[in-house]
């Protein structure tokens, strides 16, 4: 079976282009709630001006508070790029 589909999607200068694993998404709080997409798309459409660097320690510090444990359940990766031209 092939998961691998070739796309090509149009940027703007300014776009930002978040990559991330699911440890992100599936961060869970004292209730079981998982972080989500819901919860991550509102972090990005809020900060996504910021500069990467800023918007990376927010992100982490906004998870850990959600999930109230320094100890994610799961590895976490980001991967950021801001398009120029």
């Amino acid at each position: 079976m092939n998961y691998i589909e070739d796309e090509k999607h149009p940027y703007q200068a300014g776009d930002l282009l978040l990559l991330y694993t699911d440890g992100i998404i599936e961060s869970k709080n004292e209730k079981g709630e998982t972080y989500d997409y819901d919860r991550l798309k509102r972090f990005v459409d809020l900060n996504h001006e910021l500069p990467l660097k800023q918007f990376q320690g927010k992100l982490i510090k906004e998870i850990r508070q959600f999930s109230k444990d320094d100890r994610l359940d799961d590895d976490y990766t980001i991967l950021m790029v801001r398009f120029i031209k």
